[in-house]
């Protein structure tokens, strides 16, 4: 689907957002003469990056003048903007206060004097919810037309105001349970979504949220959540989940393929993603670490599906300057974000970008196609009820798929499965209509991988006709699983052992983790299928079964979850090859294979080449090797245009600098 078209073709949006040097996120800074040169100055700074479109935050768009002076300098300069409207800055003080700030000079608002003691007022029901539909009927009809617009963001990160700023209404939405609460916020979404559309058909619809909308029960629902966008703009900052997704250092395989599962697991429902925020402050890294991580986010997004990236943000804060020092008293790491440093010099992390737009700008998309994929991760229904386990389950499957270099993406049950070889079940709390279709996936030809992680509930049960082996009993996961191969299968020769760590334990001793968080160890009895590995106790452990002319494969713990509790465990770990044997059980027809597992591979595809990007996503340098399926006529450096020399069996020797990345065109 092409989301955006720049010069008439669709095109990757290379985006910024911006805020400036002097002014940070103070809005007074576009009503402010003073201020002219400085954004013109910084306007034709990132025409020169090859940014193409900025992100504005922080600005009172309903106010004439500040909207007047945005559009002159984004037309001046040819850059696009989308605006974001900021809505869930609501329950920021009183709901009089905000809309006098906000939309007064729009929309006509009755006055609450009344001040909010023990809660913020509430955004996501009446009255709030009309005021917020007149302010973007009124304001989104007047800009409909408006060429130098690329979309509208109408909101910025509300999980964190129903989360966080809202917290006493949350507690009366939800009790325990979050799932009203996520009723409230869907249709709160919606009735924005429509309200929007109606004022302004002609532009691209995003309500802003954040990765705390998949990783934390913030009370909000992907799947209808993202049915009030036309595209998903999740923000995604990888140190800001370092301690209860990953635990690992920054620019590390897990810190670098962060946003690339944002990114897959964001087009869950078919709609485009574009990163509306992303990146990490040169506050918590260095400025050598933040630019390496921007190299491997940036490709790692656009082989990933994203249609445009907006990373925070342009400029480093001058903190120097005595109104910004107040306004940052509290957070100094916010005014390190940006991309360029306050004296207008470029960060490591400009550099990468500049030299990103350049390779962005060469590729047409109007002739390459990224590859589909062949392999999906089943996100299931229930991802939020056992939200601790699935995000990391997920994560780490999809880290596990990367490594085999496999061709993922997520999907959920009421999709077609058709187009895919492979599926992997990383979970199996799973209801009876996913398991059936499951089973209908297997029955016609499909494979499956899957990890029973519900022993408690049984429900392998209602599988074992596919599974080929019955639930004997289960018990609370030890504290180690060690697997023990009992034969040879794919590149893991018999008797070669990995080992697993989990928390369950520790938590189930203390009661501090919830009994359907708690892992368990399943025990299956063999029917017709045969056993791969055992435990440290002979268990089986890793079973394989034939269905007709269909794999399954079967772990009988929670693999994915276990290496969740495990820091820096992929520097070492060799689960990937489990993975690696079964693709190649089902045929799986990337032009390309790799030996190197922290490498990721992505081809953008064109009816004469292909475009292969060959990305390394740990921070130190390697050497692996590139093999094509079938020896290719030719072979040169993308961006350099130099012919690159295949050895023997069509392989290309590589080297790879700390988290590098090399671009080849091949002609078959």
């Amino acid at each position: 689907m092409d989301l955006f078209k720049l010069g008439g073709k669709p095109h990757f949006v290379v985006g910024i957002n911006y805020q400036s040097a002097e002014s940070g996120h103070l809005p007074e800074f576009w009503e402010d003469d003073s201020f002219a040169e400085i954004i013109d100055r910084d306007f034709q700074y990132m025409k020169k990056m090859g940014i193409q479109a900025v992100r504005i935050q922080c600005a009172k768009f309903h106010r004439p003048v500040t909207f007047r002076t945005i559009l002159e300098h984004a037309r001046k300069h040819g850059i696009y903007i989308i605006p974001n409207l900021n809505l869930a800055d609501l329950t920021k003080g009183d709901i009089s206060e905000w809309f006098l700030a906000q939309g007064a000079d729009t929309v006509h608002l009755s006055e609450e004097q009344s001040q909010f003691k023990n809660e913020q007022p509430d955004p996501f029901v009446e009255p709030l919810l009309s005021k917020e539909k007149a302010y973007l009927r009124s304001l989104l009809s007047q800009y409909k037309d408006e060429e130098m617009i690329l979309g509208w963001d109408i909101s910025n990160e509300p999980t964190y105001h129903l989360y966080g700023g809202s917290a006493v209404k949350y507690a009366q939405y939800c009790g325990k349970d979050s799932r009203l609460a996520r009723q409230v916020t869907t249709r709160w979404a919606k009735e924005l979504y429509q309200a929007a559309k109606q004022a302004d058909p002609n532009h691209p619809i995003t309500v802003g949220a954040d990765h705390s909308i998949l990783v934390m029960d913030t009370g909000f629902d992907l799947v209808g959540f993202s049915e009030a966008n036309d595209f998903m703009s999740t923000h995604s900052y990888s140190r800001n989940v370092a301690g209860y997704l990953l635990m690992d250092e920054a620019c590390s395989i897990r810190d670098t393929y962060f946003l690339s599962f944002i990114t897959r697991i964001s087009q869950l429902t078919g709609k485009p993603f574009v990163s509306g925020e992303c990146g990490n402050n040169s506050y918590c890294m260095s400025e050598t670490h933040q630019g390496l991580h921007y190299r491997v986010m940036l490709y790692s997004s656009l082989i990933n599906g994203a249609k445009g990236i907006f990373p925070w943000c342009f400029h480093t804060y001058d903190l120097s300057l005595p109104k910004l020092k107040k306004a940052y008293n509290s957070a100094p790491s916010e005014a390190e974000f940006g991309l360029v440093r306050p004296d207008h010099t470029d960060k490591p992390a400009a550099i990468e970008y500049r030299k990103f737009a350049q390779m962005v700008e060469k590729l047409d998309l109007s002739q390459y196609q990224l590859r589909p994929p062949e392999v999906a991760i089943l996100v299931p229904q229930q991802y939020y009820e056992y939200l601790n386990e699935h995000r990391a389950s997920l994560f780490n499957s999809f880290v596990l798929a990367k490594e085999a270099h496999f061709n993922v993406e997520f999907t959920r049950t009421g999709q077609d499965w058709n187009k895919y070889k492979l599926l992997i079940s990383p979970t199996n709390h799973l209801l009876i209509s996913e398991m059936e279709q499951i089973e209908d996936f297997v029955h016609s030809g499909g494979n499956l991988y899957i990890s029973i992680t519900n022993g408690l509930g049984g429900w392998a049960t209602y599988l074992k006709g596919i599974l080929g082996a019955e639930v004997e009993d289960f018990i609370v996961a030890p504290q180690k699983v060690v697997l023990q191969f009992q034969e040879r299968f794919g590149g893991i020769s018999e008797g070669r052992k990995m080992t697993y760590r989990s928390d369950t334990w520790g938590y189930f001793q203390s009661h501090h983790k919830p009994e359907n968080e708690r892992q368990y160890f399943t025990f299956l009895k063999p029917i017709s299928a045969r056993v791969l590995a055992t435990d440290q106790f002979g268990h089986p452990a890793l079973l394989l079964n034939e269905v007709g002319n269909s794999k399954v494969l079967i772990c009988c713990f929670a693999i994915e979850y276990f290496l969740s509790n495990m820091p820096r465990v992929y520097r070492t770990d060799r689960t990937y090859r489990i993975y690696q044997a079964l693709g190649k059980l089902c045929e799986l027809e990337f032009p390309v294979r790799c030996n190197h597992p922290f490498v990721e591979l992505g081809a953008f595809e064109s009816q004469e080449d292909f475009l292969l990007f060959v990305i390394n996503h740990e921070r130190f340098a390697l050497q692996t090797r590139l093999l094509f399926k079938r020896i290719p006529n030719y072979v040169s450096d993308f961006l350099k245009g130099d012919s690159i020399t295949l050895g023997e069996n069509g392989e290309i020797p590589l080297s790879l600098e700390e988290n590098g990345v090399r671009i080849f065109q091949v002609k078959p």
